[in-house]
């Protein structure tokens, strides 16, 4: 029993364990994650020393020793996989990294779904403005017929009206946000003045707003071509993640399929009605050779690190919960 020494991967945490080999402290947490990585055989070890001792295989190939283990699940993962799969700060197994990347892309899509939302409201806001122009070059063109007004009077109330109806049409979503977020900002200043407070923060997203009413053309002009940017974007990573996760993909069915076949070639393989038919990463293996196929997946990988930093852009990032512990 290890007693007054903290874990040495949580040191928040109180240690219930010591390392047999060198000694550091593990929490409960650790010790009943290294036990079921040992299958609970042995004396207890830390997690550098248990990848050490060669006792933990990695989980996708039995044969093979662990080289880290997944920062996810907590299983272990070779070498291979731990270069291959995850990203540069996390490494992970294949399942893993497969639901990582599936949930990218899901996000993803939701953010494009919700900025196509606010598209159709611009465009919505839009035409009515339109409409309210084309009322007032009505109004005017009567006006004119009854003798009531001079064109150059015309002219100009359907000019404004244009720029500030369709304007104020097209961004009055932004707008109203805008005055919303102060009111809710005036309402935080306390709970006993949170009404009081509710009340300024309206009137001062009021003298806000209204300022911004005259520079809405530009809002609106702002505005759009920000969410074509984001939806041109948000395509590009859809595209660019749901490619790499089929080549991780083939590459784990690759991998699987020649430790199965070890004296099979590849090309009977990839043959036509074999097992790694149609794999782009076989393919890219016997037209381009292993180590530019090995390539093209690590910069996939790194494809992968920066649409997620892009991703956690778009919607502030989900709290994670505590890591197991670092690779050795």
């Amino acid at each position: 029993m290890a007693r007054g020494i903290g874990c040495y991967y949580h040191p928040e945490s109180s240690a219930i364990a010591a390392c047999a080999e060198c000694g550091h402290g593990f929490c409960r947490e650790c010790d009943a994650h290294y036990s079921a990585l040992r299958k609970g055989r042995g004396k207890a070890l830390c997690l550098e020393c248990l990848l050490r001792s060669g006792e933990v295989k990695c989980e996708d190939h039995p044969n093979t020793e662990a080289y880290a283990i997944c920062l996810e699940c907590g299983c272990g993962i070779c070498k291979d996989c731990f270069n291959t799969y995850g990203n540069s700060t996390t490494p992970m197994c294949f399942a893993c990294t497969e639901k990582m990347m599936a949930d990218n892309v899901a996000a993803v899509e939701k953010f494009k779904k919700k900025v196509k939302r606010g598209q159709i409201v611009m465009k919505v806001g839009f035409f009515l403005g339109v409409f309210i122009t084309a009322v007032a070059l009505i109004a005017g063109i009567v006006a004119l017929a009854n003798g009531d007004a001079y064109i150059e009077e015309v002219f100009v109330l359907v000019l404004f009206t244009g720029i500030f109806s369709i304007g104020i049409g097209a961004s009055l979503w932004t707008l109203l946000k805008i005055w919303g977020k102060a009111i809710l900002w005036g309402g935080s200043i306390g709970s006993i003045f949170g009404f009081i407070g509710m009340i300024i923060g309206g009137v001062a997203g009021y003298f806000v707003a209204i300022p911004l009413m005259f520079v809405s053309p530009i809002v609106a002009i702002y505005q759009h071509f920000k969410k074509k940017k984001q939806v041109a974007q948000a395509d590009e990573i859809i595209e660019s993640d749901s490619r790499v996760l089929q080549e991780i993909r083939d590459y784990f069915a690759y991998t699987q399929e020649m430790e199965k076949h070890p004296a099979m070639d590849l090309t009977s393989l990839a043959d036509q009605g074999g097992t790694l038919f149609g794999n782009t990463y076989a393919s890219a293996v016997m037209s381009k050779g292993e180590s530019a196929a090995q390539e093209a997946l690590r910069q996939g990988a790194v494809q992968i690190a920066a649409n997620g930093e892009i991703i956690r852009g778009f919607d502030p990032p989900a709290k994670k919960p505590k890591k197991k512990g670092q690779a050795a």
